[in-house]
């Protein structure tokens, strides 16, 4: 019910989709929104286990990679990492429940209390 987290009403599909709140028609992750295809189609929320949410900081943005209730694989923490290095793009990712930051000092620092 929240843009980047995962819902209650989940299942296999969403259980209240023809009656979901305004926050869920609004929200695209950035899966949805990778017109380009720059995420693989086992990136899909639904396979993957994560949604990832561009997010605005200081004049820029960085990617979050939120886990849905099963822990983030190996394999797409591999991918995110490389992707991120490769781009030189900031992130912010959910491993076991807790969250790392990954960019320069004052990114890292702008969490430190949340990542605790």
């Amino acid at each position: 019910m929240f843009p980047g987290r995962p819902c209650h009403f989940l299942g296999k599909a969403c259980t209240i989709y023809e009656f979901r709140p305004s926050t869920c028609k609004n929200y695209f992750c950035s899966w949805m929104l990778d017109t380009d295809k720059v995420f693989p189609e086992w990136f899909r929320p639904d396979l993957s286990g994560v949604i990832m949410t561009h997010r605005d900081w200081q004049g820029g943005t960085y990617l979050e990679v939120r886990e849905t209730g099963k822990e983030i694989t190996p394999s797409i923490l591999s991918w995110i990492y490389e992707h991120g290095a490769r781009h030189n793009i900031y992130l912010r990712v959910q491993v076991k429940g807790s969250w790392h930051s990954h960019g320069d000092q004052s990114f890292a620092e702008s969490f430190n209390t949340e990542d605790r």
